[in-house]
């Protein structure tokens, strides 16, 4: 199965809640997925959601905790703007060279200027 992000090996879903972002990545090439989430139930029902959907060998969900760190070419994070910017080391951490940062949750110019403020290089 191709798709957009056929040559993506792997990708962090860093807030990732039920895991359908994570999914979608999956669907679109992605050969595997890891779910960094700091709700204990959402990391279970995302590993259910998984399971339901054939994508259990290939998708991970973790509490922060115990997320290994690993470089991957596409991380995506859909939480607030001063999240955001609380976790930018983590997330800059986690893009490989040439790698996608993709952020979303953030309201209007003023959090977005903030976010782009902490996440230029």
């Amino acid at each position: 199965a191709g798709g957009r992000l056929a040559g993506c090996d792997a990708m962090l879903d860093f807030g990732s809640g039920s895991g359908v972002v994570a999914f979608a990545a999956l669907l679109f090439g992605c050969r595997r997925a890891v779910g960094v989430e700091i709700d204990p139930y959402a990391v279970k029902v995302s590993r259910a959601n998984a399971a339901d959907n054939g994508m259990a060998d290939r998708f991970v969900a973790v509490l922060p905790a115990e997320e290994a760190p690993e470089e991957y070419e596409l991380v995506v994070a859909n939480i607030l703007a001063r999240t955001l910017v609380q976790l930018q080391p983590t997330l800059s951490s986690r893009v490989a060279a040439g790698g996608t940062l993709l952020l979303s949750g953030i309201w209007g110019e003023a959090q977005a200027a903030e976010v782009r403020g902490h996440t230029r290089e």
